[in-house]
């Protein structure tokens, strides 16, 4: 059943990378039957893997987060963090306009400044 599911949910959000927490996120966002709770783990493994993602990662992670309208202040600290170092970074990763949209709804959805 479905608490299976959560179970073996929770533990692949444990050890995912960004682009497979983006999968689950995505994944989650469609089955639309994650709880509160297992969307703070998700919160947290990204928060965790935020220093190391690229900026698709973090504006896919932020849009999912976002869209079930949670608000975590550290996480989304840690990942605008993450998008200004690649921005200063020589040279400069590249910032598509999907992305830079991306990113842009996302904070403001999730009116987390």
């Amino acid at each position: 059943g479905s608490a299976t599911a959560s179970r073996g949910g929770a533990a692949e959000v444990a050890i995912a990378d960004a682009a497979s927490l983006g999968k689950l996120a995505q994944k989650a966002l469609t089955e639309g039957s994650w709880t509160e709770d297992q969307w703070q783990s998700f919160a947290a493994r990204a928060a965790e893997l935020a220093p190391d993602m690229s900026i698709p990662e973090a504006g896919k992670l932020a849009a999912a987060f976002s869209t079930v309208r949670l608000v975590d202040f550290d996480l989304f600290t840690r990942l605008s963090a993450r998008t200004l170092a690649h921005l200063r970074a020589d040279p400069p990763a590249e910032l598509t306009p999907l992305d830079l949209r991306r990113l842009a709804l996302a904070f403001g959805r999730a009116r987390a400044f």
